[in-house]
Formats: C-alpha cells, sequence, structure tokens
C-alpha cells in the first residue's frame, strides 16, 4: 500500500509540473519564442561574419600566391603596385607584414639591378613606402616587423646617400640603426 501510495505523489508531483510547465509556457510563450528566435539570429550572424572572414583570408593569399607567381614573368615593377594594393586592402595583419616587408625588399633589390638614376630613385620610393607602411601600421605591435621596417629604412637612405650624395642621408641611416640597437 505503501508504494501505491508513493507512486500516486509521483504521479501527482509530474502531473503538477507539466501543468505548472503548460501555464508558465501559455503565460510567457511569446517571450520565450522572441528570446529563442534573438539566440538563433545573434549564433547565425556569429558564424557568418567568422565564416566571411575567413573566405576573404584565403582569398587575399590566393592572390598574393597569385600575384607572386605572376612577377616570375612580368617581372616585380608591376607587381609591386599590385601587393602594395593587396596589402591595403587585407584584413590579414600576417599577410600584410609579409607583403610590405618583400616590396620593401625588392624594392630595394630594384634598384641596385636600375638601368638609371631614375628608376633608381623610384623604387628606392617604393622600398620606403613600404618600410615605413610596416613600421607604421605593425610596428608598435610587432617587434619583427618594426626591426625589420627600420633596418629596411636604413637601407633607404644610404641608398639615397649613394644616389644622390646627400651626406645627410648618412645621419639618417645612423639614427635608424641606433633605434634598431636601442629597441
Amino acid at each position: 500500500m505503501k508504494a501505491e501510495r508513493r507512486h500516486e505523489l509521483k504521479e501527482n508531483d509530474l502531473v503538477h509540473a507539466l501543468h505548472d510547465l503548460r501555464v508558465y509556457a501559455a503565460t510567457h510563450g511569446q517571450r520565450l519564442l522572441l528570446t529563442g528566435g534573438g539566440i538563433v539570429v545573434i549564433i547565425l550572424l556569429v558564424w557568418f561574419i567568422i565564416r566571411s572572414s575567413s573566405q576573404a583570408t584565403r582569398r587575399d593569399w590566393s592572390r598574393y600566391t597569385e600575384i607572386a607567381s605572376m612577377v616570375e614573368t612580368t617581372g616585380w615593377s608591376t607587381g609591386l603596385s599590385e601587393l602594395m594594393e593587396l596589402a591595403g586592402k587585407t584584413d590579414d595583419s600576417a599577410l600584410a607584414m609579409r607583403i610590405l616587408g618583400q616590396c620593401g625588399q625588392e624594392g630595394l633589390r630594384l634598384a641596385i639591378e636600375a638601368k638609371d638614376d631614375a628608376e633608381a630613385k623610384a623604387f628606392t620610393d617604393q622600398a620606403e613606402q613600404a618600410f615605413t607602411l610596416l613600421r607604421d601600421e605593425y610596428g608598435k605591435t610587432k617587434a619583427l616587423a618594426r626591426g625589420v621596417a627600420i633596418c629596411g629604412l636604413a637601407t633607404v637612405a644610404e641608398n639615397r646617400f649613394a644616389l644622390t650624395g646627400d651626406a645627410s642621408q648618412k645621419d639618417v641611416a645612423k639614427r635608424y640603426l641606433e633605434q634598431v640597437a636601442n629597441d
């Protein structure tokens, strides 16, 4: 008898709980539905943003690879401007730093291999632009990017001295190299 009574009491608790749930849902159902729908929308929105961001990063790396392989046939003079444009557009800081460092180094190399002083000056200016962007955009938070940029800017100053004979460029290069030593 006691077992049957316990079963009845448990059954009554279950019936009461279901009844209370039904009353709560009837009273607050619209609010529950809106809250649940809002949570689903937020989850979908976050998923979409993350997915589109990763797709953009893949697209930018793919474009970088495409330009880098293209310069083997067309030459770096056209590739530098395309890479600089990509560095300005991408949201991937690792890709942007890589591009800016590479553009600076290639600009310096092309300046050394230039046919005349005007071409050497143009490539030196492109290298300076790349290294300056690298220092200004990423040098505050990335020590390696800062070091690469400042060493590159010192080399730019040395190239300017070699091109123009302007002795003040030696002092500029010295200041950059002192920054690297003191950082």
